[in-house]
């Protein structure tokens, strides 16, 4: 075997044992969108009740099992923000709240301070 055969050999293996590495790390995270997005929706609470009681380790393990449920969703491949169908960018636009619910919800909470005349801009 030449060199370079055994370079490739060698290159083979080790993207072998990545992937059945990810694959161990993932099996409990679902694999269809659909079952994604309920378990993104969850990861999302979790990650908002560990940051209230300031558990940076849970916080840094949530983003970190996110990470993986948007590339196991993408089929393993990390480029999970490449396009608009890509995962990280379905999972960020399907758990998201509604443009218009976020802008009633800033006008509604104005509607109940005073008037500021003071003048922002110069």
């Amino acid at each position: 075997m030449t060199q370079l055969g055994f370079d490739s050999l060698l290159t083979s293996a080790a993207e072998e044992n990545r992937n059945r590495e990810f694959a161990r790390e993932t099996a409990h995270l679902p694999s269809t969108m659909p079952e994604g997005l309920a378990h993104y929706r969850l990861l999302i609470r979790q990650h908002h009740a560990a940051m209230l009681a300031a558990d940076g380790e849970k916080v840094m393990a949530l983003r970190r099992e996110a990470k993986f449920l948007a590339r196991k969703l993408n089929g393993g491949d990390t480029g999970i923000l490449a396009d608009e169908d890509s995962a990280g960018n379905v999972l960020t636009r399907e758990t998201e709240p509604r443009r218009d619910c976020r802008r009633l919800q800033l006008l509604s909470r104005m509607e109940h301070h005073e008037q500021d005349d003071e003048q922002v801009f110069p």
